[in-house]
């Protein structure tokens, strides 16, 4: 589902007002360049939220990158893992 979700037009249509209600900045560092729209609740837990422009966040691909390790970390340490 993933590989499709990101590549179709409905996923354009969510993507293009996410950016534009987030002034085309990074809402972590404020960044401008390399942005992507990024799901607030993940698309695997909420499904029914892929398309909810309302679940949708502007992210550069550094900060995005950071926060989906730091996601990871608190999932890992949250099932009895270790950092």
């Amino acid at each position: 589902m993933t590989d499709s979700l990101h590549h179709g037009l409905r996923y354009k249509r969510w993507r293009d007002p996410v950016l534009w209600l987030g002034d085309y900045k990074c809402c972590l560092c404020g960044g401008t360049d390399d942005l992507t729209a990024d799901h607030i609740k993940p698309v695997v837990t909420h499904p029914q939220l892929a398309f909810v422009v309302s679940n949708g966040r502007v992210l550069c691909n550094k900060c995005r990158i950071g926060d989906m390790l730091d996601s990871w970390s608190k999932l890992k340490l949250k099932k009895g893992g270790t950092k």
